[in-house]
């Protein structure tokens, strides 16, 4: 009897460590599962070592932490991620401060530890005949699938969307006369404002046409909806684009993300701006006022400019890039490239 109500009393924690997240921490739907995964993780961890439920978390020291740790970023070779490492630290890490607020426990005992540096593997950026091959993959489906996934496409490339963004795209996010996508939910309860380019809203103008083919349920306000009439998950968006790049020749892994970062590539190729290339990357917060909307408008040259490049392409395509590229094609933007030290993207 009283080892269930132990196990209700973990349940209990586990579920007010969700809401702390959500509530007051402002966590994404993937950050929370993926926190309280590891959370779970951690009691299984402790339990293993011979603590008793009421004492797992509370008598865990550094070194039970950094084994635990240990266990949890060793990759399917044996060796250690050091970016799992610092993805599971940040979990415990917050675990922990939630503990001490609620005067759960005394200490962090994952305080002390230290990230790991993680050398990340150098991405190539999607060139922009990449990215038209991929569009014509897209386009050999049958739809709806093919307005759906045109227009998940170019929001994700033109707009720079986190793929969680694009999960959490409604139709009221989407001004697609005046051109903008307004208030969508992005990371830290960051809400953003940002332009949407005329090739772009009139994909998602024709996804928007074919979506009660698949038969969405009234409540249900998502943009790009599966085959059952759901909201398209994470990993099916992730999936889609993958499957499309392989289709179109691209070897390399390619993700949404990865179309976040190509954007802001082409961006800096063309003399963006620095700062609109950050605004376009969501490093700041965003207000919807009119003040705001005036200094985005630089910003917004810039990205139509590039939404006139591949229209053109996607008409001609065989014209070499050089040419498209070439002397008087598109409007030189702000400086021509970004200073030595400063990264197109995260």
């Amino acid at each position: 009897m009283f080892a269930q109500w132990l196990r209700i009393a973990m349940t209990k924690i586990l579920s007010a460590f969700d809401d702390y997240l959500r509530l007051e921490r402002g966590r994404s739907d993937d950050t929370r599962k993926r926190y309280s995964h590891v959370a779970a993780k951690l009691l299984a961890f402790l339990a293993e070592r011979g603590s008793d439920e009421a004492e797992r978390l509370r008598s865990a020291t550094e070194d039970d932490i950094r084994a635990f740790l240990v266990s949890a970023a060793a990759t399917r070779n044996g060796e250690r991620s050091a970016f799992m490492w610092n993805q599971k630290l940040a979990a415990v890490r917050t675990l922990y401060r939630f503990l001490v607020r609620r005067q759960l426990v005394r200490d962090n005992p994952a305080g002390a530890i230290e990230v790991v540096e993680a050398i990340a593997e150098e991405k190539i950026p999607l060139t922009i005949p990449e990215f038209i091959a991929l569009i014509r993959a897209i386009e050999g489906r049958e739809e709806p699938y093919r307005s759906r996934d045109l227009a998940l496409a170019h929001v994700a490339f033109h707009c720079a969307l986190r793929v969680g963004e694009l999960n959490r795209l409604n139709l009221e996010h989407l001004d697609t006369q005046g051109g903008y996508i307004i208030n969508l939910r992005a990371k830290r309860k960051k809400y953003l404002l940002l332009p949407l380019p005329p090739l772009a809203a009139q994909a998602l103008e024709q996804c928007i046409a074919m979506r009660r083919a698949f038969r969405p349920k009234s409540e249900v306000a998502a943009v790009f909806l599966s085959e059952r009439g759901t909201r398209l998950s994470v990993r099916h968006i992730e999936g889609l684009i993958s499957n499309y790049a392989r289709e179109a020749g691209i070897t390399r892994r390619i993700s949404p993300h990865f179309l976040r970062h190509s954007i802001a590539t082409v961006h800096a190729l063309l003399g963006t701006r620095p700062w609109d290339i950050q605004r376009l990357l969501n490093h700041d917060s965003l207000a919807t006022t009119e003040r705001y909307i005036h200094t985005l408008q630089s910003l917004r040259t810039a990205m139509w400019s590039i939404d006139a490049l591949l229209a053109r392409m996607l008409v001609t395509q065989t014209e070499p890039l050089s040419q498209v590229l070439g002397e008087g094609a598109l409007p030189r933007l702000g400086t021509p490239s970004l200073p030595v030290g400063l990264a197109p993207f995260p």
